[in-house]
């Protein structure tokens, strides 16, 4: 797939040859993984809301970077809300969870 392809809806992942496909704000792809992974923080107060998607690696140095930004503000309690899930996820899952605030994704435990 080459970025001079029709353009696709913006904000949506599609599966090509078995890889994800991130078509961002211009309708372009934007990106592409084997896998896809995202970040939730699952507040019982605030809850559910989406911190990150995209690459496994990139969305898991995320985490690990907030993680080790509460413990340096003495808030570890805060890193307890955060939940990865990462792999091979169900699209339709996938981008429901990033276009709809507060869904919960049948993919997070």
């Amino acid at each position: 797939m080459s970025l001079r392809e029709p353009r696709q809806p913006p904000f949506q992942y599609q599966i090509h040859h078995g890889s994800y496909y991130w078509y961002g704000h211009s309708g372009l792809m934007q990106s592409m993984s084997d896998e896809v992974a995202v970040l939730f923080d699952d507040d019982f107060h605030a809850g559910l809301t989406l911190l990150k998607h995209g690459a496994p690696d990139v969305v898991e140095a995320y985490f690990f970077k907030m993680i080790q930004t509460y413990k340096d503000s003495n808030q570890d309690h805060m890193f307890n809300d955060l939940k990865v899930v990462s792999g091979k996820l169900d699209v339709d899952e996938l981008n429901r969870a990033i276009s709809t605030s507060g869904y919960r994704p049948k993919f997070l435990p």
